[in-house]
């Protein structure tokens, strides 16, 4: 967001632990989709998207999400029938439950992030893909797009509009080598502005601002 901060404002950003890839992505793109099975996360839409995008792009997709109510149960088996629907069982596989522990696995072998949510408040999943080297797409209703440069370590599209989703997609699809260097850009970004020491940094400048007589106490 370009807009000036008022005066007396500031911003603390949120801490990321492990930045750095793991390995480098297959070469085959993965793309790696977050979200509870719930609708407001908007994973039919990412179905719909990669429907649209299977002509002229070969990627593979995996969905991570919480499944553990009757609720988010109906909304995974929904998603299942439209993923056979559209003849999409060898390029989307369902993922559920996974310990937090072990997603660091999930974000190395991918490509690009998704989430697809509207009215998501704030994703911190967004940050830790960027922390993993890992373009990050949301949309423009998700309270962390603010850390997204579009073209730079993501992008965003409009909410809840598959027509914008599969544009921003084939857009980073289209260029491996602009991905590439997204990535690189992610782990970047990530060092400086996600970091323990981004975060103490920005506190002391804080507290300095505030308290200049007492400046040295930190």
């Amino acid at each position: 967001d370009e807009t000036a901060p008022i005066s007396g404002t500031y911003f603390l950003p949120f801490v990321v632990e492990g930045v750095g890839r793991a390995r480098p992505p297959d070469q085959r793109a993965g793309i790696l989709v977050l979200g509870k099975y719930q609708p407001r996360k908007n994973l039919h839409l990412m179905v719909e998207a990669i429907r649209s995008l299977t002509r002229d792009h070969d990627f593979r997709a995996v969905f991570v999400g919480e499944c553990v109510t009757p609720e988010q149960a109906f909304v995974r088996d929904a998603l299942r029938r439209q993923i056979e629907t559209a003849g999409l069982n060898g390029r989307i596989e369902l993922h559920e439950n996974i310990p937090y522990q072990d997603m660091g696995s999930f974000y190395s072998a991918a490509s690009l992030f998704v989430l697809p949510a509207s009215e998501e408040p704030a994703s911190v999943a967004v940050l830790e893909a960027i922390a993993h080297g890992v373009p990050a797409i949301c949309s423009t209703s998700c309270g962390t797009r603010f850390y997204i440069r579009s073209g730079y370590n993501g992008m965003i599209f409009q909410s809840d509009t598959c027509e914008d989703l599969v544009r921003v997609l084939d857009t980073c699809l289209r260029d491996p080598d602009g991905l590439a260097q997204m990535s690189e850009n992610c782990l970047d970004y990530a060092a400086r502005e996600l970091s323990q020491d981004a975060y103490y940094d920005r506190f002391a400048a804080m507290m300095a601002d505030r308290w200049p007589a007492e400046a040295g106490r930190w």
